[in-house]
């Protein structure tokens, strides 16, 4: 649900929640006026409590800020301290850097602190204005660490941040203080449903693959997202992005990348200015599975980094669990418009796997054929036959000129990083 979230920039969810807790504490306050409990006694219990709240919802930067801001709102109301919401906002990112110095080096601190910031900042307006000023000022934070956006995220926030935070959120507390309430099994069906709905809206188009920008660039872009709305100069903004795209997406250089992937192969092909793209395997999971299998966590990251969307071609050598065991997973992640695999290995479970995602053509090679895409030419070497009696022996061998070297990719444990040469 959280990968949904993220593909449809709804990071509000996590950077500025805990504004349910806001709503939940003027709902208890409400409470308990009703039931006749002095105001005093009601808010001196609440300023004991609310430090217990991370320790039930989880330590994320949003719950700390919002925890500590309320108690410091509370505090000074029944002190009647002359502070500010400014000042609270102040006090409480002090105290969460001298309690965790690194935590506006964080995606969720870094958003956390700078739309909440912004939220005091801002004038008050429409919501869906505020929603796109938001959506505005997170942007080159977004675009650092996650290397994408949503054209429709400031609509997705509009829609759903206040589902969350006002309906879901209290909800889920509640159930927490009291799990056998009869409210427990609609919550969780309706949350089910909630996540089959937000997983239908990543199939609708919007979603730019942007590329990595560089974290000065991302300060900067903070700075001028901030004066353009201040000053009403679109055109600084429309600039830095400009600026920023450029910085992200042209590569005038060859490049060959080798993923760890444990102990098969990864191996990026890129030509000058995206004329081409092509992986040589995918790794596997063949000892065993993990929760962020290298596919995921840093193939197609690093390919969203380099702001590509989609590979022109994915070699899969051979069908041994380490080589390609995840390519059924990366095919899914990644548009692949050409996938090429040996003829013996062709209905084999991994490849079919592979084919099963978002793959445009598939075709069997044997040598001598070449592969060509934009500049780059590969000779498959190997096999020279489908007769092959066992699947290393079967393993596609590539041999061609990259910049200013000759590359053998060999796909068999005995070459598992190839060979480059001059000559």
């Amino acid at each position: 649900m959280r990968d949904d979230l993220v593909q449809l920039g709804i990071f509000h969810l996590f950077s500025v929640s805990g504004l349910h807790l806001f709503a939940l504490l003027a709902g208890l306050i409400w409470l308990t006026d009703r039931l006749r409990i002095p105001k005093e006694a009601a808010e001196w219990a609440l300023i004991a409590l609310l430090p217990l709240l991370p320790l039930l919802l989880g330590g994320g930067a949003g719950i700390v800020r919002a925890v500590w801001l309320s108690e410091i709102r509370l505090v000074t109301a029944r002190m009647r301290l002359p502070l500010s919401r400014l000042d609270g906002f102040s006090l409480v990112l002090m105290g969460n850097l001298a309690l965790q110095p690194y935590i506006l080096h964080t995606f969720g601190g870094q958003l956390t602190y700078l739309l909440a910031g912004a939220l005091y900042l801002l004038p008050p307006g429409p919501r869906l204005k505020l929603n796109l000023q938001l959506g505005l000022i997170g942007l080159p934070v977004i675009l650092a660490h996650t290397f994408r956006f949503h054209l429709l995220q400031v609509l997705f926030n509009w829609l759903l941040v206040p589902v969350f935070e006002l309906a879901v959120m209290p909800l889920v507390l509640v159930t927490l203080i009291f799990p056998d309430g009869p409210w427990t099994g609609p919550l969780e069906r309706g949350l089910q449903l909630g996540e089959q709905s937000l997983h239908a809206l990543t199939t609708l188009p919007g979603d730019v693959i942007f590329g990595a920008v560089p974290t000065g660039l991302a300060v900067l872009g903070v700075g001028v997202v901030l004066l353009s709305l201040a000053r009403r100069q679109k055109r600084w903004l429309i600039g830095w992005l400009v600026a920023a795209w450029l910085v992200a997406n042209v590569h005038p250089q060859w490049r060959v990348t080798l993923f760890d992937v444990g102990q098969g192969d990864a191996i990026l092909i890129e030509a000058p200015f995206k004329q081409a793209a092509v992986l040589v395997d995918t790794g596997g999971r063949g000892f065993g599975t993990v929760r962020e299998p290298p596919a995921k966590r840093a193939i197609v990251n690093y390919l969203h980094a380099r702001g590509l969307n989609h590979l022109d071609i994915l070699v899969l050598t051979h069908a041994d669990a380490d080589h390609v065991g995840d390519a059924g997973l990366l095919t899914q992640l990644m548009p692949v418009r050409r996938l090429v695999t040996t003829t013996l290995a062709a209905n084999h479970r991994y490849i079919l796997a592979a084919k099963a995602g978002q793959v445009v053509s598939h075709t069997p090679l044997l040598a001598p054929a070449t592969l060509t895409v934009g500049p780059l030419k590969l000779k498959v070497v190997a096999p020279e036959s489908a007769d092959a009696k066992e699947k290393n022996a079967d393993s596609l061998v590539l041999y061609g000129k990259i910049d200013k070297y000759f590359w053998l990719l060999r796909g068999t444990r005995t070459g598992r990083w190839g060979a480059r040469s001059r000559h």
